[in-house]
């Protein structure tokens, strides 16, 4: 019975949908085949910017070719997954990265 009403109470819940101007402008990343053992052998490279200014609208999109997950921000990216977003509200975001050691990735989105 406890399964449920949890089930009742989340499924309450609904996205926000939000329509976006497409500004044309998309940024393109790869994480190559490898990476991973690139990085435990101490190789640092730039795969992502440590700080990135986009605009609503932009679109950014993350492939990666190596057999390992990845975090870059606030994204996931599974190993040889294809991750697609286009950014829709203006603000910053701040993460964690795989390619840059001990430091956040900031992304600033301009309106």
């Amino acid at each position: 019975m406890l399964l449920l009403m949890l089930g009742l109470v989340t499924g309450c819940d609904r996205p926000q949908v939000r329509i976006v101007k497409p500004t044309g402008v998309v940024a393109n990343y790869v994480i190559k085949a490898g990476t991973y053992q690139r990085l435990l052998r101490g190789e640092i490279f730039d795969v992502f910017p440590r700080e990135l200014e986009v605009h609503v609208g932009d679109e950014m999109i993350i492939e990666n070719q190596d057999n390992v997950n990845h975090m870059i921000g606030p994204f996931g990216i599974r190993a040889g997954e294809t991750l697609r977003h286009v950014w829709a509200s203006a603000g910053a975001i701040e993460g964690e990265c795989t390619f840059i050691p001990e430091q956040k990735v900031i992304i600033r989105v301009l309106p």
